[in-house]
């Protein structure tokens, strides 16, 4: 997926992934454009991205039918949601026959808060896992997995259970109940707060963990993705594998 020409990393302004056989695009606005690109095509080329119309289409393509373009750059950020809006309106991205847009209002790209009114309607429109609900396919959630994931939390239910429960990593688990992913779908305050006090300070592993890390280390499995698994840094997972740590847990 190539960068449009003349695009600098200083770029601010509203920009399309375009697919170039369709003419679909999908329509976005940010402070750092070329920056935003690079997060794009990174979940995209790993399946993680979070708009699934546009994942897919990448998927069965491939990323040399896609193309990345500007489609206008301005001095400030205060235009940004205005000229986002204009663009979404313009190419009609958020409808199926055009465009891959989920929301067919602008997003806000400096990370201010939404009315309860805005996050509503994005809850509404969100289309959540597109295998189905209750389909954890490759740890994706929906939107109807949130307040269960909070209420078992809540309840006092290991990190480490909640996230098996639902075939998450822990450390994606705490970014849900921290509200850091998934903050458009409500939950009480009282019942957010009991969750995020049961969150531990620092997650420890068993030695049955370790001696399964080994197992699973010495069947081909990388140590970037146990790391997600098991929530602990890629420096504990290293020396885990090396045996400078755990050296009594063996496989």
């Amino acid at each position: 997926m190539p960068y449009n020409v003349g695009m600098n990393s200083n770029t601010i302004g509203v920009y399309a992934i375009r697919h170039r056989a369709s003419g679909k695009v999908y329509v976005g606005s940010s402070t750092n454009v070329r920056a935003r690109l690079n997060q794009h095509r990174h979940h995209l080329r790993h399946g993680t991205h979070l708009n699934a119309r546009l994942q897919a289409a990448w998927a069965a393509d491939g990323e040399q039918a896609f193309e990345f373009t500007v489609l206008e750059s301005t001095d400030t950020s205060a235009d940004l949601l205005a000229l986002e809006q204009k663009w979404l309106d313009q190419l009609q991205a958020a409808d199926p026959e055009h465009g891959y847009n989920i929301d067919p209002h602008a997003g806000d790209p400096l990370g201010r808060r939404m009315t309860p009114e805005q996050r509503q309607q994005m809850a509404e429109r969100s289309q959540g896992n597109r295998y189905g609900v209750g389909h954890h396919y490759r740890g994706r959630l929906t939107e109807a997995d949130i307040p269960h994931i909070f209420t078992r939390m809540a309840a006092g239910v290991p990190l480490r259970d909640v996230a098996a429960e639902f075939h998450i990593s822990t450390k994606n688990t705490i970014s849900v109940v921290r509200r850091e992913t998934w903050w458009q779908v409500d939950i009480p305050a009282d019942v957010v707060n009991r969750a995020q006090a049961n969150i531990p300070s620092r997650v420890k592993l068993t030695a049955d963990q370790v001696r399964e890390i080994r197992q699973r280390l010495a069947a081909g499995e990388t140590q970037a993705a146990l790391c997600a698994v098991y929530g602990v840094s890629k420096g504990t997972m290293s020396m885990i594998s090396t045996g400078a740590i755990w050296r009594d847990a063996l496989p």
